[in-house]
């Protein structure tokens, strides 16, 4: 995304997947992009509309991002979880998620790390859980490395400093990883297993899931048990992620 200029002070946004266009700009049509370069550019409102977002929508992917080092006691305030949470929810919406998916996914980053990407279930120590879902090795063995870190090609000491000195782009990275974990050449959203070992209350495929509308509590247990597959969703007790799932839908049901 590659803001620029328009003229008038407005901003412009090269179209980058918005909408492949090929006309010329004309001042009078704010809805038609202008040409630099042979790539067309979107007065940023507009191009936010195209995908149903508002301009404040897009501030809040401008804002801080949050962070701390430590383990599960270390949390961010009340009001730093709210901010990520919010800037998780402008990230994936303009992927295209669904609101509903999007909260059933807060519902368990919640659960597992209060928001924060820079938590440890064990400090400092790679082959326990760490980031927003707690990565964690599999199988459960000392030389199997912590996915993310592995993917990301980060250290423990690299990856603690970012979350001190650059927590947005340790944010964006666990979102990436997230993405790219779940796609089907991964083999880690596993659905079938999810309905018969986790608890999930149907199947879906990942991309099913992103754009699913269905009840959010259910699309709690559906991340839950096709990618988390935590020892609650295995004996039923992920009440928690569903509840902090529907809080979370009740506060962004209106963006």
């Amino acid at each position: 995304m590659k803001e620029t200029p328009g003229g008038g002070g407005e901003i412009w946004i090269e179209s980058a997947g918005w909408r492949n266009v090929s006309k010329e700009y004309d001042p009078k049509r704010s809805g038609v992009p202008f040409i630099e370069n042979s790539k067309p550019y979107y007065r940023l409102d507009n191009a936010l509309k195209m995908v149903g977002l508002s301009m404040a929508n897009y501030v809040n992917l401008n804002t801080p991002v949050y962070s701390r080092v430590g383990v599960d006691s270390d949390r961010l305030t009340a009001e730093q979880q709210k901010a990520n949470a919010e800037y998780i929810f402008n990230y994936l919406s303009l992927q295209g998620w669904s609101k509903e998916a999007i909260c059933g996914l807060l519902g368990n980053i919640h659960h597992e790390s209060f928001l924060n990407p820079g938590v440890w279930e064990i400090q400092d120590d790679p082959f326990w859980g760490y980031g927003i879902v707690q990565w964690t090795a599999y199988p459960r063995t000392r030389e199997t490395p912590n996915p993310f870190l592995h993917w990301s090609g980060l250290t423990v000491d690299t990856t603690n400093s970012m979350a001190r000195d650059n927590p947005k782009h340790l944010m964006n990275l666990q979102l990436e990883f997230l993405i790219w974990s779940a796609q089907p050449a991964q083999s880690t959203w596993l659905s079938t297993m999810g309905v018969n070992s986790y608890n999930s209350p149907y199947a879906m495929t990942f991309n099913e899931f992103i754009i699913s509308t269905n009840d959010v509590g259910d699309l709690a247990k559906v991340f839950n048990g096709h990618y988390e597959r935590s020892g609650d969703a295995r004996n039923g007790t992920h009440a928690n992620r569903v509840e902090h799932a529907n809080a979370w839908y009740e506060y962004f049901k209106n963006w």
